[in-house]
């Protein structure tokens, strides 16, 4: 069996001691034969206390295909591992409901690491069925929407925990992930974690087991593999860029019908401005031989004494206010990156700069006061010396609040044309070079991409 105690994940934590895991669990779906919509159908005393908006942290997607796959998601003081599978209800009207999906939240203690909890709490999950409520739901007061089946304390655990069980659990986990992925993949899914390019894509053909998607965060340090959420697949026909930049890190998607949205395509263009350097690349490469050797790698010593100096951290995304479907509505605030820097495990992102923040670039064409928030923010990018790297984030949340493409003023489109060549020659002599070039890189991809789409 693998040496589990070598994981980078597995850091800082007696895995020789017994343990569990307190669970509390939680249904979402439709009832069957009910005229109320998605909703919690079911759940356990406590369940998602201080989380009102919990449906619409856990969205992947637009949610119209009916599939299987694990999910897990990270969110301050809380994990929830997920299955999402479909759903065999009709409403009052005889309408098809299309995903259901089951919950267990587990607020860590003990320091326990989160992939220990991944790696028990995902194939565990995918075992339930509507079953844990079907049977109840007749009796039900479902025109209340307060309303939900309470689940047997039976279903909830705790969840006992040995070395002989992780050990096990981590060998499994190994053997589902090489069935599925080969290296080529796994490598690229790294690089572009190491690159902040998220959510990161993992190109598959189908969704990834609950086990193989608790083993993606084995080689990673344990501080940065502690505030990830991974989707083991996308419930979506076409791309709903909203919900994959809020809620995940990590998304495996096939590598069919995925080219249809031009949000995507957008982001992803702007994001290949943001490349891993030589090192990171080889890093990438070895944590895929890791994982399909069961072989644990050393970790270089700078990252992991600090994976934030070396792997920029990704955003701890919260849920926003629900607008009464579950979605999360965008934060006003673009600049506000979600991490709660009062979490155990959890340090500051690591911020990629130009160098030392010595001036705002001026002489850059100005856009009228009346233009579009994304082009705003874009300006902002454009003129801070200190930043090299477009926060993808805050750029999606933009571009959403804003109108189609085709509807954006012409004029203003264009002046950030201007802004790419304006920005290399203004930039202080010091600036290191290829970090100059990704920062204009970036504008130049954005600038074309948007000025085709605003013909």
């Amino acid at each position: 069996m693998t040496d589990y105690t070598a994981w980078p994940a597995l850091a800082r934590w007696d895995a020789d001691r017994p343990a569990s895991l307190a669970i509390r669990r939680g249904i979402w779906g439709k009832v069957h034969g009910a005229s109320s919509g998605y909703r919690w159908i079911a759940r356990s005393y406590g369940f998602a206390t201080d989380c009102p908006d919990l449906a619409g942290a856990l969205r992947i997607g637009a949610e119209d295909l009916a599939f299987s796959a694990p999910l897990w998601r990270r969110l301050p003081g809380r994990y929830l591992a997920l299955w999402v599978y479909p759903s065999r209800a009709r409403d009052s009207t005889g309408r098809q409901a299309i995903l259901e999906k089951q919950v267990a939240e587990w607020l860590p203690v003990g320091g326990m690491p989160s992939a220990v909890a991944a790696l028990v709490l995902l194939p565990a999950l995918a075992s339930r069925t509507d079953a844990d409520w079907w049977q109840d739901s007749g009796d039900g007061d479902w025109g209340n929407p307060g309303f939900a089946v309470p689940l047997e304390p039976a279903l909830n655990g705790p969840i006992r925990i040995d070395p002989d069980t992780l050990s096990s659990a981590i060998d499994g986990a190994l053997d589902a992930l090489a069935r599925c992925v080969d290296a080529a993949s796994l490598s690229a899914f790294y690089a572009a974690l190491f690159a902040s390019r998220l959510p990161a894509r993992l190109q598959l053909t189908q969704p990834l087991p609950p086990a193989a998607l608790a083993a993606l965060l084995l080689p990673l340090p344990r501080d940065w593999a502690d505030g990830l959420s991974l989707a083991g697949g996308l419930a979506a026909r076409a791309l709903d860029l909203h919900d994959l930049v809020l809620n995940w890190d990590g998304i495996a998607m096939s590598t069919e019908g995925d080219g249809g949205s031009q949000r995507w395509e957008l982001a992803d263009l702007v994001a290949q401005g943001v490349q891993p350097d030589p090192q990171q690349f080889d890093l990438a490469a070895a944590m895929a031989e890791a994982l399909l050797t069961k072989h644990p790698i050393a970790l270089p010593a700078t990252l992991a004494a600090n994976a934030g100096t070396f792997v920029e951290q990704p955003e701890l995304r919260t849920p926003g206010a629900s607008q009464g479907t579950g979605t999360p509505i965008a934060a006003t605030d673009s600049t506000d990156s979600g991490t709660d820097p009062n979490a155990e495990g959890v340090t500051e992102p690591a911020l990629a700069g130009l160098g030392p923040k010595v001036l705002h670039l001026d002489g850059l064409t100005r856009l009228p006061s009346d233009s579009v928030p994304v082009l705003r923010l874009l300006y902002d990018f454009a003129t801070d010396v200190d930043v090299d790297r477009l926060d993808l984030h805050a750029f999606a949340k933009a571009l959403l609040a804003t109108e189609r493409l085709d509807e954006w003023p012409v004029d203003q489109v264009r002046v950030l044309s201007l802004w790419p060549d304006e920005v290399a020659a203004r930039l202080p002599a010091c600036i290191d070079g290829e970090r100059c070039r990704r920062k204009v890189d970036q504008l130049r991809a954005i600038a074309a991409l948007l000025a085709a789409g605003a013909e």
